[in-house]
């Protein structure tokens, strides 16, 4: 049984959902949102020891930004591909045993 075959109607299945989650976060640190990210920052931490470095190493930071939204993103899809790929066995991830028609049932 698969979350569309048991009658509920718009449920998404937990792995979707956290995928989706996932990709929402990612979408604050996407890279075309950058000038916002970093004045967002150093306004956060204006006057700290982190403000400093921030403010002094801008280009860092703004590359260790966009690492951080592509692994969330990879990571985004990829929790959603995977819950595409488990309709099998209740919803657990894998996919289902494959019968032939030509073989007996096994026991």
């Amino acid at each position: 049984m698969t979350f569309a075959d048991d009658g509920a109607v718009g449920i998404t299945p937990p792995l979707e959902r956290r995928g989706r989650m996932w990709l929402l976060w990612s979408f604050v640190l996407c890279p075309c949102h950058l000038p916002l990210s970093l004045a967002a920052l150093a306004a956060v931490f204006g006057g700290t020891a982190f403000g400093a470095v921030l403010r002094d190493h801008a280009w860092f930071a703004g590359t260790v930004i966009t690492l951080t939204w592509l692994a969330g993103t990879g990571y985004g899809f990829w929790l959603i591909r995977r819950s595409q790929q488990s309709d099998g066995a209740c919803g657990l991830p894998g996919t289902p045993e494959r019968v032939r028609v030509d073989e007996p049932p096994r026991p």
